[in-house]
């Protein structure tokens, strides 16, 4: 059932709309918007190379790199696309404006190919292993061959293959007993927006019982969904791969079933207009 489940979580997709920035437009009618489905798991460079392609021929030369708003927000293509969905709350089809100029550079990576996304995705594996595991062994000592593999199996969304490749990478490490999990910010502030929160859970609380997402927002993030004396806060929300678990989930199942490939659990949280 697992296996069904985490292919099912591969498979999950999110409807875009996008649009040639209207400033950016070089002939006398802006081209068509392109409408696409987009891998919840991936990254915005690995899924939007035709993109660029459909709208070349309308845009001017391609400056520095191609980037995407939304609603007068730039988007950060180290974030996964169902994690930047979630937290905006778009409606469907999300709308993304496309930029051939004018890359922010005090506000998103550099991203000039695609070993920078591999890059960034070992790197954030190697955190998750350290949280996990104490140390980024079962990541460092991987084999190259393997770790191609790896890197394959997430850019190609098998899931199958990726599911055998991470269990023999574990299978000398403790199991899920410290478990990452990284919280995304979304109408806290410019300050707080868009930056990661990572924390390393336990299984479970003090009493040995199981961490759930209440005693989760209650002790280890208070003041994001959760008051102090356990109320709810309103114009909040949480999700976890697009839908909000109740309350009363165990962390470890969260972490279990709705990973990403970089092993993390993502959370989003935002304010509610």
């Amino acid at each position: 059932m697992d296996d069904i489940f985490h292919r099912e979580m591969w498979g999950g997709m999110v409807p875009v709309c996008f649009n040639l920035a209207e400033k950016e437009v070089t002939r006398m009618e802006p081209p068509p918007p392109f409408f696409g489905l987009l891998p919840r798991m991936s990254y915005l460079p690995l899924s939007t190379e035709d993109v660029r392609t459909l709208f070349a021929s309308s845009a001017p030369a391609l400056q520095d790199e191609m980037w995407f708003e939304f609603d007068g927000v730039p988007l950060k293509w180290n974030i996964p696309i169902g994690v930047l969905f979630d937290l905006f709350g778009a409606p469907l089809p999300m709308r993304l404006t496309v930029h051939f100029q004018g890359f922010p550079d005090q506000t998103l990576l550099r991203c000039p190919n695609v070993f920078t996304i591999r890059a960034y995705f070992m790197h954030s594996l190697k955190e998750a292993c350290c949280l996990r595991n104490g140390n980024a062994k079962a990541v460092t000592n991987l084999p190259q061959a393997e770790a191609n593999s790896l890197w394959d199996a997430v850019v190609s969304r098998k899931s199958d293959l990726f599911l055998r490749l991470r269990d023999a990478m574990f299978k000398d490490f403790a199991s899920f007993d410290r478990l990452p999990v990284r919280i995304y910010l979304s109408g806290f502030g410019a300050e707080l927006d868009f930056k990661p929160i990572q924390v390393r859970v336990d299984p479970l609380n003090a009493a040995g019982e199981a961490h759930t997402l209440e005693s989760f927002f209650r002790e280890l993030a208070p003041g994001l969904i959760l008051a102090v004396d356990g109320t709810r806060l309103p114009n909040t929300e949480y999700l976890i791969q697009g839908i909000s678990p109740p309350l009363n989930t165990p962390i470890l199942w969260l972490v279990e079933h709705f990973w990403h490939p970089d092993q993390w659990l993502y959370m989003a949280v935002r304010k509610i207009k």
